[in-house]
């Protein structure tokens, strides 16, 4: 039972970690309002003491006595995030506020089993994981810009899927969805709350193009590429991560 959850905790992890926003032309209001800053939600500003208590003195400190009393706050605040629809200013988040919910029931599943088996090694794992959702959570409430979610579909379609099953003619696919992507990134004028990160986004976006053409150059050029190709895994992972340079530039 209690690999079974971990198991779907994970499943939400990389959701949550890797779906762009659902599109939706009605969420025009709510976008604007999240260029112009972070949008307060008040159950997560409700939550973060008890949460800091969790993370830096029960997790940190191991201290599993603090972690189970305060269980049955975390319990109230998910049923609390549960009880309530989107935040206002949101709405353009709403399926991925929706998989976060949910991947923090599990994951609060999980601590439950933990406390009730008092397997103390479990607990703390299953704290780190709700931290990690929590933050996750928080970090929607951030400004977006929409082009380095769209990059991030083909991102994960090549490398969590494409490239694990070798269909090059469905990486170069993603190629090409990225070059779409990279030429609107270009012309991407980003919300004023990231104003300070305009000329180091520029370089990474500069950076991530080479690595895309690098990668496309090379298989173009090897015909007969094969699976355990060590400069096709480099260039496939050197991509990989010149995204996530980009991505974390909005942390």
């Amino acid at each position: 039972m209690i690999q079974q959850l971990i198991t779907l905790t994970t499943f939400f992890l990389l959701i949550l970690s890797l779906n762009a926003n659902a599109e939706d032309k009605k969420g025009k209001d709510c976008t604007d309002k999240q260029q112009q800053g972070v949008i307060k939600v008040k159950m997560l500003d409700d939550f973060a003491n008890t949460m800091h208590e969790l993370w830096h003195d029960g997790w940190v400190n191991k201290d599993y006595s603090l972690i189970k009393n305060l269980y049955p706050k975390a319990d109230e605040f998910v049923k609390n995030l549960e009880s309530n629809n989107v935040p206002e200013g949101m709405e353009d988040r709403a399926e991925k506020w929706g998989r976060g919910v949910k991947a923090l029931r599990i994951s609060l599943n999980n601590v439950k089993i933990a406390i009730d088996e008092n397997n103390e090694k479990q607990l703390v794992d299953e704290i780190e994981k709700f931290h990690q959702i929590y933050e996750l959570m928080v970090s929607m409430t951030k400004p977006y810009v929409k082009e380095v979610e769209d990059f991030h579909k083909a991102m994960a379609k090549m490398y969590h899927r494409n490239y694990p099953d070798f269909n090059l003619e469905e990486m170069s696919n993603d190629i090409r969805q990225m070059y779409t992507v990279l030429d609107a990134l270009d012309k991407t004028k980003l919300p004023k709350y990231y104003s300070a990160k305009e000329k180091e986004f520029r370089k990474i976006v500069k950076e991530l193009r080479k690595s895309v053409k690098d990668l496309e150059k090379y298989m173009a050029k090897n015909k007969n590429l094969t699976k355990d190709d060590t400069n096709l895994k480099d260039k496939v992972e050197k991509l990989h991560t010149d995204f996530h340079t980009l991505s974390e530039l909005f942390d």
